[in-house]
């Protein structure tokens, strides 16, 4: 009796905990509370798009004061509300400002100009070099300059990690003619909605015809991450899809 108890229990907190949207830290359930998070802020999304770039740039400024000088502890530390509604405040600045962007940086990508193909490729080596030694030296030599730049104290946005990116832009863009990596960054919502599965499913499985991993080795870590991926893309995408396309309009056909 007290086992069922105890089941029960832990059933119905696991319930409540989906009921309100996998809140993050509170809910065993890995990187998937940032779907929650994301469906948000797409709900949001459509209301504010249409507004000016200058008014979606004042409103990136006052949601990054409001969550790093007013809204203390920072939701990113304490996060608390249902559907990671305080979570999405804190990643909203981001995800206005990659929809600021994307245009200017697509056009940039593709000016076939000579000036700006030495500009682009100077800009990504140097990116490059940048994100290899905060990554090396485990140290950001940028960090002290930021108490020179205008406002930073009230803002505080992490301009490195944005310089870093950069670097990830760069890089996307020379090997953007590799299919597979071009189908896995067009299935990067999939594979994060698989992650926990595929974490849980796999090792028991190899385990059971006598394969472990070596622990503690980064390149047998990136291998084996790489392998996931792999299967996760090949196997479980291909099948959830075909999967929602007879349950979707099995849901919304009218009877």
């Amino acid at each position: 009796n007290a086992a069922l108890t105890q089941s029960l229990s832990s059933l119905g907190q696991d319930l409540l905990g989906l009921a309100q949207g996998g809140i993050r830290n509170h809910f065993p359930a890995g990187s998937l509370w940032f779907l929650t998070c994301l469906w948000l802020m797409s709900l949001v999304f459509p209301l504010i798009r249409k507004w000016k770039p200058v008014y979606l740039l004042l409103l990136i400024l006052v949601i990054r004061f409001v969550t790093v000088k007013v809204w203390l502890p920072s939701p990113l530390d304490a996060p608390s509300w249902w559907y990671n509604l305080d979570s999405a405040f804190c990643y909203y600045p981001y995800y206005l400002l990659g929809y600021l962007l994307i245009r200017p940086i697509c056009a940039f990508l593709k000016d076939r100009r000579k000036k700006m193909i030495w500009i682009r490729h100077a800009i990504g080596i140097a990116s490059l070099v940048f994100a290899g030694y905060v990554f090396v030296c485990q140290a950001d030599f940028i960090l002290p300059l930021y108490n020179n730049i205008p406002g930073y104290d009230l803002l505080g946005i992490p301009l490195h990690y944005l310089l870093m990116i950069l670097s990830v832009i760069y890089v996307s863009w020379l090997l953007r003619n590799v299919k597979i990596l071009a189908r896995v960054g067009q299935s990067t919502l999939d594979l994060c909605g698989n992650e926990n599965l595929i974490k849980l499913v796999l090792p028991p499985l190899a385990h059971m015809v006598g394969l472990t991993l070596p622990p503690g080795e980064p390149w047998v870590i990136c291998l084996y991450t790489a392998v996931l991926i792999l299967i996760v893309l090949f196997t479980l995408i291909p099948l959830e899809r075909k999967l929602e396309q007879r349950i979707i309009p099995f849901c919304f056909t009218a009877r």
